[in-house]
């Protein structure tokens, strides 16, 4: 009955044009707290008419049902066992909307019988008593920083090569709603550092939430990180595989997005937190899938994709990858298992010490930026390459994630400078790495003289040897 007034009110907040066109603000609810599901910047275009409100009402309740069945199958528990997870499943294929379920790596995946899918995880970890992260600081203590706002045009144009692009976008997850911790802010921190390392680099970057409006908008390019929670779904050994959104599954959005629900490139999720065992658990949202990749982002030629979120590097999940890549990404970074707030300090330092600005652990002497696969042998003489597992409610660490790269196109954020050499006739030669592009490299304004596709030397009189640009 609770979900039919809903849907009354709903198709009343319509007709009234009391929705969609920024009536309820940054945080995707009406007022009183009712998930809107819209975007939480704000704005746009009036919804279309609801269609279908008694078939989402029973979809909306049957994932309500789902959830609080767990609760009563865990007893609250945090950390849920095998076979609790097997005692979910159970009881799922048996109620009347489903036609199939099944288990995954902490998450169960559910059909509806009309072929939509809804996940259900509890896979993300926080490590007991982690430090909480520094705020965030002000406007102006960012532009003291180098820091610029999001799609201002870089400082220096940075050579392309590779990725293809100076655009990089950030997409973070906002986690759970009001007044619940958000789950994601221990990687504000790490965000920061990416947003100051690419931008000294001439990279435009863009840190946005993670609404179906915004991944959709991604565009061509070069540089993609998101942090999401994502798991597993479907039968067979081959998984298809969803990352978390922003926007809320209800009447109102499967009005909204109906093609892209029907057609698999969207599907429900609900990340279970400690908080569900109180009755304040995580509304379901929406999920986007490899179909929705393929429908809608496209990459500059050879970008990098980092993809911080549960099983996104696990061979089970190579759909998703593929996708990416048939998308132009040139490589991606995943995680082998359930990721966790580990992970960050090794996603920091790959971008830092790539980019060469040498903050997230800064140097006596400062590095140049290094290539892709010479950073990752440095991660893993650092045994940075695995995120260690979380305790559980019986003391036991669960198991670690890894780090894997799929993919071998992409080899650098920056040009590589790698040695100097002198040769006769006055000449000094620049040997390095400076992409695939054409381009031309000036030193007090001698010329340069390509060498290779890739590798390049540049040429010039010792007495004019200090770079002012490159």
């Amino acid at each position: 009955m609770r979900r039919f007034l809903f849907a009354a009110f709903l198709c009343l907040a319509v007709t009234l044009g009391a929705c969609g066109g920024g009536g309820s603000g940054g945080n995707g609810f009406f007022p009183g707290g009712i998930p809107s599901g819209g975007d939480p910047s704000g704005g746009g275009d009036a919804p279309p008419p609801i269609e279908g409100e008694a078939a989402s009402v029973a979809r909306l309740n049957a994932m309500d049902r789902l959830a609080d069945q767990f609760e009563t199958i865990t007893g609250g528990r945090k950390n849920a066992t095998p076979e609790q997870w097997e005692a979910l499943r159970a009881w799922t294929v048996a109620q009347a909307e489903f036609d199939d379920a099944g288990v995954g790596d902490a998450s169960l995946w559910a059909r509806f019988k009309d072929g939509r899918y809804y996940l259900f995880s509890d896979n993300w970890r926080v490590p007991k008593n982690q430090p909480e992260p520094e705020p965030a600081p002000d406007e102006e203590e960012e532009q003291r920083a180098g820091l610029r706002s999001a799609g201002a045009t870089p400082v220096s144009s940075v050579v392309r090569a590779i990725p293809g692009s100076t655009k990089a976008v950030l997409l973070v997850h906002s986690g759970a709603p009001a007044p619940h911790p958000n789950e994601f802010r221990f990687g504000e921190p790490l965000v920061r550092s990416m947003k100051k390392a690419l931008t000294e680099r001439g990279y435009s970057v863009t840190r946005q939430a993670m609404t179906v409006a915004n991944v959709k908008a991604v565009g061509d390019v070069g540089f993609l990180y998101f942090n999401s929670h994502s798991a597993m779904y479907g039968p067979g050994v081959q998984k298809e595989f969803a990352v978390m959104l922003d926007d809320f599954a209800t009447v109102l959005n499967d009005a909204v997005h109906r093609k892209d629900l029907e057609e698999g490139n969207l599907i429900y999720h609900r990340e279970r937190t400690i908080w569900q065992a109180l009755g304040k658990g995580n509304p379901p949202k929406l999920s986007f899938t490899d179909k929705f990749v393929r429908r809608y982002l496209k990459f500059a030629p050879n970008a990098l994709v980092i993809t911080f979120s549960c099983n996104s590097g696990n061979a089970e999940s190579a759909n998703f990858r593929s996708a990416l890549k048939a998308s132009g990404a040139g490589s991606i970074v995943g995680w082998d298992g359930s990721s966790n707030p580990n992970g960050y300090p090794a996603i920091g330092l790959l971008v830092d010490r790539m980019a060469g600005v040498n903050q997230y652990e800064p140097v006596a002497v400062p590095n140049r930026s290094f290539v892709f696969q010479d950073v990752m042998a440095y991660l893993q003489k650092r045994g940075l390459m695995s995120a260690p597992g979380v305790e559980d409610d019986d003391g036991h660490i669960t198991p670690d994630a890894f780090i894997r790269v799929d993919g071998d196109l992409f080899t650098k954020l920056a040009p590589v400078i790698t040695h100097l050499e002198m040769k006769a006739g006055n000449l000094l030669v620049v040997h390095g790495d400076f992409g695939d592009e054409p381009g031309r490299v000036t030193v007090d304004g001698c010329r340069s003289t390509p060498r290779g596709r890739r590798r390049r030397s540049r040429r010039c009189s010792p007495t004019r040897r200090t770079a002012r640009s490159w």
